[in-house]
């Protein structure tokens, strides 16, 4: 791994939880294990909105019928990967400075990250 290469944020699995709304429902929540950054965050949440087959809720979690669950599991981890490489892409695009403290903070992270699986963070544009 050089010195601008950034660990992948690895698909740790998911939580899964009956709707309170819809009981034959569940809320499928994205697990990871790290904690994601905000931009690599926005991107993987802008894959799981434009995914026709996920019902993606703006709490950072899938809605879907229970028998759907693992197809659910397997779109969500496809868009992990995607959103892997389109920061990869995006952080390209930034100066050498700015790079290698990105760089520094995910590493960071990346060893630090085995204590749980990590959920998305709130979006940081968002006021609640």
């Amino acid at each position: 791994m050089d010195d601008s290469t950034v660990p992948p944020v690895v698909f740790a699995g998911v939580n899964v939880e009956q709707s309170p709304i819809r009981g034959s429902y569940r809320e499928v929540s994205p697990r990871f294990t790290r904690e994601p950054g905000n931009m690599w965050a926005h991107i993987f949440r802008r894959f799981c909105q434009a995914d026709e087959e996920l019902d993606w809720q703006e709490a950072g979690f899938v809605r879907c019928r229970k028998a759907n669950v693992e197809n659910v599991e397997t779109l969500l981890r496809e868009a992990c990967a995607q959103a892997n490489l389109q920061y990869a892409r995006y952080l390209a695009t930034l100066n050498p400075a700015e790079l290698r403290d990105i760089v520094e903070v995910e590493r960071i992270q990346h060893a630090s990250g085995s204590d749980g699986a990590y959920a998305l963070p709130f979006p940081s544009f968002r006021t609640y």
